[in-house]
């Protein structure tokens, strides 16, 4: 597709068609997306292509970003002339979140809705996002909030305590609309093999790291409390129980906790972030068939997303594993993506925020 060009007021994106008009003379236009991460755009454009000159920062791009969703809108932020070109970057409009303040709550809370619902009653400028969120509860009241000041981004997960490190989960960003689930995507049924679509593959294992046990305490004052050592639940499998010791006392404002409860809000830490699960990185490249003449009939049954699960089979290694798709590049102009990551990216949502700031 061609990017379309419009003026920094987001209204005009949901609601004009053609905006300031069509980029026609686009060399090349990369949407890159990260689970709970990155998601950026990069274009290469001639200086003297149409409406280069109104190509400029804090305007609006709408472009594609796979082969399902809707056509999204992206900030420009930086536009780089060259010799004859220029390179625009520009950042999803989710990214604007960074600049919308919420003033400090403290609160107890149950699921992420209420979370979600609770931070944007105490926006100081109410944001022009819509929230979209799946129904799922912890097990127990949770404490919920900010002392500071702090952006409507981190707190949904860009610090301790934000709602991706109280509750976990995906987020999927639709233009305005904020999307959190347990699993955004599915288990598509691909597979990933050598000899059909599989083009090379490195795998990484790091169990030396992996926290498997929690020591919650609580410390103020003259008072401390601490509870008994919270395990995961495959820590039996690990010949070293590394432990650390976790500070929960801004869970608690105002009453002092009893060692029960520091146990169970460390069991829910760990539930909700994984704990003890070894980090795995797969490398892997492949070739998406469902964007081959060969493969059109079977589109449906070969798409793959981010978030979703596939299947890897590679014999000469022994290997067989699930994996997720983690981040994808797709290319703008001609509908098609230039590569797909499964496994683990490094950096997160806190990483993004941190570099935006």
């Amino acid at each position: 597709m061609i990017p379309i060009l419009y003026s920094a007021d987001l209204q005009d994106a949901w609601s004009v068609t053609n905006g300031i008009g069509r980029l026609q003379d686009c060399i090349s236009c990369i949407v890159t997306e990260e689970r709970n991460g990155e998601y950026t755009l990069q274009m290469e454009y001639p200086l003297n292509g149409i409406h280069a000159e109104d190509i400029a920062t804090q305007r609006i791009i709408k472009a594609r970003q796979n082969d399902k969703s809707d056509l999204q809108c992206f900030r420009i932020v930086r536009v780089t002339p060259n010799m004859n070109t220029m390179t625009v970057y520009a950042n999803h409009v989710s990214y604007d979140l960074s600049f919308y303040p919420v003033k400090p709550f403290d609160a107890t809370v149950i699921s992420p809705a209420t979370a979600l619902n609770i931070i944007w009653r105490n926006e100081i400028n109410q944001p022009p996002f819509l929230l979209d969120l799946e129904f799922y509860e912890l097990p127990s009241a949770v404490s919920f909030g900010t002392a500071i000041p702090i952006s409507t981004k981190s707190m949904l997960g860009g610090h301790q305590g934000s709602v991706l490190d109280v509750f976990g989960g995906e987020y999927e960003w639709d233009n305005r609309k904020i999307i959190w689930r347990r699993e955004r995507g599915t288990d598509s049924g691909v597979t990933i093999r050598y000899g059909k679509n599989l083009m090379s593959i490195e795998q990484e294992l790091n169990i030396a790291e992996t926290v498997c046990g929690i020591l919650p305490y609580y410390s103020m004052e003259d008072t401390t409390v601490y509870g008994s050592i919270q395990y995961s639940p495959n820590a039996s499998s690990f010949p070293f129980l590394k432990t650390v010791c976790m500070d929960f006392t801004g869970d608690y404002a105002e009453t002092v906790p009893t060692a029960a409860q520091l146990e169970a809000k460390a069991a829910s830490y760990i539930n909700a972030n994984n704990v003890g699960v070894p980090v795995v990185s797969t490398e892997i490249e492949f070739f998406p068939l469902w964007q081959t003449p060969e493969y059109s009939e079977f589109r449906d049954l070969e798409q793959v997303s981010l978030c979703d699960t596939v299947t890897v089979f590679f014999p000469r290694l022994n290997v067989q594993t699930k994996a997720k798709v983690v981040k994808t590049e797709y290319n703008v102009i001609l509908e098609r993506y230039e590569s797909i990551t499964l496994g683990t990216v490094r950096k997160n949502l806190a990483d993004t925020v941190a570099a935006l700031m």
